[in-house]
């Protein structure tokens, strides 16, 4: 009788010894929990962002929801969080675009490396004319912004010089 005494409680030790170990991952190193916890367990930030798509036709209305969702997917990955949830979400006639970071505590900051939409502008060069003592060249604004730009690659000039090519819409 004794001997089963001494396993049972062998048993015992041992698995409270595991379970010490799954709780506080850093006895053993986090090899033995290869999950990451999700935003309902380490927790982090729920942000809801409501599209406005007064503007935009109906028939392109899908295919802008879904480019929203991937250029905000792109900015959140290089946020650095671990498995980050974007996706669009749609009731009462109303778009929303969901995205759940685990992990993020600050949420003023998430919010602003999110909602930075960055505005590319082109602007000419004006050749400074007259004696000013400014040496910053002064610009000239166009009416060409990124809107109309469909693409942009990279090429090689005679010299083998890189430069981007822009594809325009017009």
């Amino acid at each position: 009788m004794q001997k089963y005494e001494k396993g049972f409680l062998v048993a015992v030790i041992a698995a409270a010894l595991l379970a010490a170990a799954f709780i506080h991952p850093r006895l053993l190193g986090n090899k033995w929990r290869p999950w990451r916890l999700g935003l309902d367990l380490l927790g982090g930030s729920h942000l809801v962002y409501r599209v406005d798509l007064s503007k935009v036709a109906p028939a392109d209305q899908e295919s802008v929801v879904n480019g929203l969702r991937d250029v905000i997917e792109k900015r959140v990955n290089l946020f650095g969080v671990s498995e980050p949830q974007v996706f669009v979400a749609r009731s009462a006639g109303e778009t929303r675009l969901v995205v759940e970071l685990a992990g993020v505590r600050d949420v003023h900051k998430a919010i602003q490396e999110i909602g930075e939409t960055p505005f590319l502008e082109f602007r000419e060069v004006q050749e400074q004319q007259g004696e000013g003592t400014s040496t910053e060249p002064a610009f000239i604004p166009t009416k060409l912004t990124g809107r109309y730009i469909t693409g942009a690659q990279l090429s090689f000039d005679t010299t083998g010089a890189p430069q981007v090519s822009l594809t325009l819409n017009s």
